[in-house]
């Protein structure tokens, strides 16, 4: 192992110098675990190929004794991830369909993953690991480790903060993760806000999300929006329904299809409408008429308050009416009487 050659190449540096530089520069080796936190120094030294073509800067590790290269071998042989952060980013990365749970561990130690996830929880997205494993994975490692360092100085867990995050992930990486969190957390800032182009871009992405997908495509259906967006919205509605597409799409049909209740109600011609006002008014007054019934100021009437057995019949008889005018002159439909209820009667002889 070229950990262990100590065969000098020049400037003082052996030969296990320079894997051990190559390890970190290329391999995303953690050094500082593998020596215990002990920082150690730091060069950076110029390497050109022997036919020039190629030049790099390369960072060495000047003064280092055998039992720090000791310590680095023990390191390397017996974690299988020893890794940095970033490191740890590209492995997650790599293999984010089927990751190692030991490599999971590892990453879910780097204040990368910390930050990540606890924003997530300070912001209102109460999500597991595989959720904030997905959405870092689908980024990059450069704005992941800007971002976390960001909120190791601000500390901001803002509504606002929240929408950014998100949306710089859907818009740069057309994350699926991003999408969904926001059509959970933010589908109305997404509805009313993204352009076109971008509401493309997440309808796409999200299609598979019935329940919101639907309300979502509802209002685009019957937005001021682009033809092409709406179209989009129509289509994904008619396969939420199972229904074909149609050949010749037209926008009101799939409108009174999907959202009746936004179609615009007809206008009728003003001379219609002066005449279904007027039919409307008779019948209004003709049923007015109907319901009230005014009594003749000439018509005498008497009281009588309804007892326990009492039949129509009974009450005609005593008062030498007939029941057709007792029923007439209360309004009645029937002959069943309710005790305690009064009854007008016709002034009859008595």
């Amino acid at each position: 192992m070229k950990l262990e050659n100590k065969d000098l190449v020049e400037e003082g540096f052996a030969k296990r110098d320079l894997a051990l530089a190559c390890l970190v520069a290329f391999h995303h080796f953690n050094i500082d675990k593998a020596l215990g936190g002990m920082l150690p120094q730091k060069r950076s030294v110029f390497f050109r190929n022997q036919d020039a073509t190629e030049a790099l800067d390369v960072v060495v590790f000047p003064g280092l004794g055998c039992d720090q290269f000791n310590a680095i071998l023990s390191y390397a042989k017996t974690e299988k991830w020893p890794l940095t952060s970033k490191g740890l980013f590209f492995e997650v990365k790599r293999a984010v369909l089927h990751p190692d749970p030991v490599l999971l561990e590892a990453f879910y130690t780097t204040p990368e993953y910390y930050s990540v996830n606890t924003f997530l929880q300070k912001v209102g997205l109460d999500v597991e690991k595989d959720v904030a494993i997905s959405l870092i994975s689908e980024g990059e490692w450069e704005p992941l480790a800007a971002f976390c360092e960001e909120q190791r100085l601000s500390g901001d867990f803002s509504p606002e903060k929240r929408m950014s995050f998100l949306l710089s992930y859907f818009e740069k990486y057309r994350s699926k993760t991003a999408a969904s969190l926001l059509i959970k957390f933010d589908l109305d800032y997404v509805t009313k806000r993204l352009d076109d182009t971008s509401l493309l871009q997440f309808l796409d992405l999200i299609a598979e999300k019935k329940e919101p997908l639907v309300k979502m495509a509802k209002e685009l259906l019957i937005s001021p929006r682009g033809d092409e967006l709406r179209k989009k919205a129509a289509s994904l509605l008619y396969f939420s329904a199972g229904e074909p597409f149609p050949e010749l799409y037209d926008h009101l049909v799939a409108v009174e299809r999907f959202c009746p209740e936004a179609m615009p109600k007809p206008v009728l011609p003003a001379s219609l409408m002066i005449v279904e006002a007027k039919v409307a008014l008779e019948a209004v007054a003709s049923e007015t008429t109907k319901a009230v019934k005014i009594p003749s100021p000439q018509a005498k009437t008497r009281v009588h308050v309804i007892q326990e057995g009492d039949s129509l019949w009974k009450i005609s008889r005593k008062y030498k009416v007939s029941i057709e005018e007792i029923k007439k002159l209360n309004s009645m439909d029937t002959e069943k009487l309710r005790a305690g209820r009064k009854l007008q009667i016709p002034d009859g002889k008595s």
